[in-house]
């Protein structure tokens, strides 16, 4: 069984080996997927991500949603992660751990006020067990919440197996510009 450290290390390679170009047109086809299930148009709250260079592009989608629908960013603070809104990019800053830039707004919500999380990982498999970068931010999250988690990734990031810990939380689905996974 491949460990947590080797599998991140692969999929590290495959990212390097892509047409970075590419990115954005697939992660459009990614989003045009999510905005078609029933949990997106019915949901009203929403915590997606402000995506790094080597994940699933989302800026472009979050301030999309952000005009019809409330959408919150996750903000580290220690071990866990606050749920800010996003109010627009000029109220943003970058964290000093990741360099992300995360929102600067008052407006939080607690997990449990979320009804549709979109969630990055580093790969997924088709029971829609996640691998994310290691610090567990999300799985704590996530154990808190009843909402739908939706994984986004692209198709390379789909693998047999992911290796899966006790506090590690599946998700309901997986979208990638190939369709949708379901648990």
């Amino acid at each position: 069984m491949t460990t947590k450290k080797e599998l991140r290390n692969r999929i590290k390679v495959l990212k390097n080996e892509q047409n970075k170009k590419d990115w954005e047109r697939t992660s459009d086809a990614i989003f045009a997927q999510i905005e078609e299930t029933e949990s997106f148009k019915k949901a009203s709250s929403i915590l997606a991500y402000w995506s790094m260079s080597d994940e699933v592009m989302t800026h472009k989608t979050v301030e999309h949603w952000s005009k019809c629908k409330k959408v919150y960013l996750p903000l580290i603070n220690g071990d866990d992660l606050e749920l800010v809104r996003f109010e627009g990019t000029e109220k943003m800053k970058p964290e000093p751990v990741f360099g992300i830039l995360e929102p600067t707004s008052d407006d939080k919500v607690d997990i449990c006020n979320i009804d549709l999380v979109i969630v990055p990982g580093v790969a997924f498999d088709n029971c829609c067990n996640r691998m994310g970068r290691g610090k567990g931010y999300y799985d704590r999250l996530l154990s808190e919440s009843v909402a739908v988690k939706i994984g986004v990734a692209f198709s390379f990031q789909i693998v047999d197996n992911v290796p899966v810990d006790p506090h590690d939380v599946p998700l309901d689905m997986v979208v990638t510009e190939a369709g949708i996974i379901n648990r």
